[in-house]
């Protein structure tokens, strides 16, 4: 009897075997702990290879790293955001959903998921997704993005709640201070998004984008000469910006320095910039 109970698990093995290498069989997920060194030089090249813009590379990077764990989230997470920065969002919204499957309280995720429902314009949803990611955890970043998307859905005072909110958890954000005031001079309070334009320049002196922004509150006070100023720096720090161009040829303009000013509209036509009907 014992004969022929190895000689009948003995063949179970090899039907098995047949059946693995024939393809017809699944074999089992591996665990948690499988192969934990492979895994994580899956991710470093796949991250890697995200840093230095080859998001196809990334993308296979990840999947080596799913097959190797699939039921860890972290892989999906950034498979899904090199699928978005590659102008994928549907499949990065997929990755993401996986990841939340897997482990519902790791926030990255959420504000992956969160950042491809905006790319394709659905702001609820990225809300949604950015609310969920603070839940979890406090993070500043996380209520700058939920700001950024209150700010393109027109509900301004929940954004520049949520800036307030990411400038108590972390005082020297340059990007906090900027989208506060982006979101204070859309509700025409200049002289507050002026004084936050500022902060971040001074936490952040190089940045262009807070030059130009400041520059055009400058302008909509009507104090040309430092619209000027601001986006002169600006234009040092970024000289291929044709809309910079054009409003410091506007700026000028006003100023009754008509010279100045078509030198700068010409340069922002050689720059392909042409400004919108409502400009």
């Amino acid at each position: 009897m014992k004969t022929q109970r190895v000689i009948g698990l003995a063949l179970v093995a090899i039907v098995l075997a047949a059946l693995l290498l024939g393809g017809l069989l699944i074999p089992l997920r591996p665990t948690a702990d499988a192969r934990p060194e492979a895994y994580a030089a899956a991710l470093a090249r796949g991250e890697d290879l995200f840093r230095r813009g080859d998001f196809d590379g990334a993308i296979c990077a990840f999947t080596d790293a799913i097959r190797i764990r699939p039921g860890d989230a972290q892989a999906y997470d950034l498979r899904g955001a090199a699928e978005r920065r590659k102008g994928e969002p549907d499949k990065a919204i997929a990755d993401c959903t996986e990841a939340v499957r897997l482990d519902p309280k790791y926030s990255d995720p959420y504000e992956t998921r969160g950042w491809a429902y905006e790319d394709k314009g659905d702001l609820k949803r990225a809300i949604d997704d950015y609310t969920a990611a603070i839940k979890i955890e406090r993070r500043a970043t996380y209520y700058c993005f939920r700001g950024s998307a209150y700010t393109r859905k027109g509900e301004l005072d929940s954004a520049i709640a949520d800036y307030t909110q990411a400038v108590r958890i972390w005082p020297d954000d340059a990007g906090a201070y900027w989208g506060r005031g982006t979101a204070l001079e859309k509700k025409d309070e200049l002289d507050k998004a002026i004084a936050d334009f500022s902060e971040s320049l001074r936490l952040e002196p190089e940045n262009a984008i807070a030059h130009f922004s400041r520059a055009l509150a400058w302008c909509r006070k009507g104090e040309y000469d430092k619209a000027i100023a601001d986006f002169s720096e600006g234009i040092r720090l970024r000289p291929n910006d044709g809309q910079a161009f054009y409003y410091r040829g506007i700026a000028y303009q006003n100023m009754g320095d008509t010279g100045k000013a078509k030198a700068d509209f010409a340069r922002a036509s050689k720059l392909r910039y042409t400004p919108a009907k409502n400009e």
